[in-house]
């Protein structure tokens, strides 16, 4: 019994939620200014989970929109030297805005599943909060507004992440801003279309070092220089999670970082671009769900266990108890 009732405390122990004291902060911020002729210049290595196809447009021109206000950047991206030996991939996810939240929307995805609870600001200056469900030891805020009408230059500029630090993880984070209410038609749930600015970065984490991994929308290559002029046509690129994700830019023009992630030594930042229209299928917590129920079920089962040992004990004790008085009471008979 006593064997009995200790595999089953280690099973509840190796299904149950673990708490984790160790932290890590993640510092975001944004700056943007209306200068033109912006490079941008980064170092990268190759990641299996993304396979972009680029096909060059035959004009150079860039579109215009009378409904949209230009906004160039002319912030120098630079990114760290990838380390000799990367670490192998795992799965990660991506994020898009949503038709309840146009202005930005964060994700983040690793081995566990962590909801973040982020604060921000509407086109109509209305504190707004969505993704709720923050885990213990995991904290998020943001700090700046969302872009309104025709004042795109005063985006969201600060958001500080802190999380539980586990075993390794992977992340990929996107923001995407909003630069007019009117450049927003919604068409279904997974089509988009307007004017935005969208950043992407995939980080990956092992333990105590930090491995940074820039993503590169456009070209394939290891260092990339790419200026506001050119203009590029059906911009493809996959991501690979539990389900396949796929991005359709079109007509989008190639702009500098407004996006700059700090993570203790390392400092770098992430590409961007801006395109009238782009439409994405995201569907990507299958994986995360199984995993979910199937911890639910091993809970579930240690729980019923537990209880049918208890009531058993109890069961036992109580007979023992009642045999002990029955006994006695006969001895007191023949006594």
């Amino acid at each position: 019994m006593f064997r009995f009732l200790c595999a089953l405390y280690l099973l509840q122990i190796l299904y149950s939620p673990q708490v984790i004291s160790t932290s890590s902060t993640f510092v975001f911020s944004s700056t943007l200014d209306n200068s033109i002729g912006a490079t941008v210049t980064s170092s990268v290595y190759s990641t299996p989970t993304i396979s972009p196809t680029v096909i060059p447009s035959s004009s150079t021109t860039p579109l215009s929109s009378s409904t949209t206000t230009s906004t160039t950047t002319s912030t120098a991206v630079t990114t760290t030297p990838a380390p000799t030996n990367p670490p192998n991939q795992v799965s990660t996810c991506y994020a898009y805005p949503s038709l309840t939240n146009p202005c930005v929307k964060l994700c983040l995805k690793h081995s566990e599943r962590i909801v973040l609870n982020i604060q921000y600001d509407d086109t109509n200056g209305r504190r707004r909060e969505f993704l709720t469900g923050v885990p213990q030891n995991t904290s998020v805020s943001i700090d700046g507004n969302c872009a309104k009408q025709n004042n795109f230059g005063k985006s969201l500029s600060r958001i500080s992440l802190t999380w539980p630090l586990n075993r390794p993880y992977s992340y990929e984070i996107s923001f995407c801003f909003k630069r007019n209410d009117k450049d927003f038609v919604s068409s279904g749930k997974t089509s988009y279309k307007g004017t935005w600015w969208l950043s992407d970065l995939k980080l990956h984490y092992s333990n105590a070092s930090y491995d940074p991994m820039f993503i590169d929308p456009i070209l394939n290559s290891s260092t990339v220089s790419i200026s506001n002029a050119q203009t590029f046509t059906n911009v493809k690129y996959s991501y690979y999670c539990s389900e396949e994700l796929e991005l359709t830019l079109s007509n989008s023009t190639a702009h500098s970082s407004i996006v700059q992630f700090s993570m203790g030594e390392y400092i770098l930042q992430a590409f961007n671009m801006t395109s009238p229209s782009f439409s994405a299928t995201h569907v990507c917590n299958t994986e995360e769900e199984e995993e979910e129920v199937i911890n639910m079920i091993a809970v579930g089962v240690a729980t019923g266990l537990a209880v049918l040992v208890g009531v058993i004990l109890v069961g036992y004790i109580a007979g023992r108890i009642w045999n002990r008085k029955k006994q006695a009471s006969s001895y007191e008979v023949l006594a």
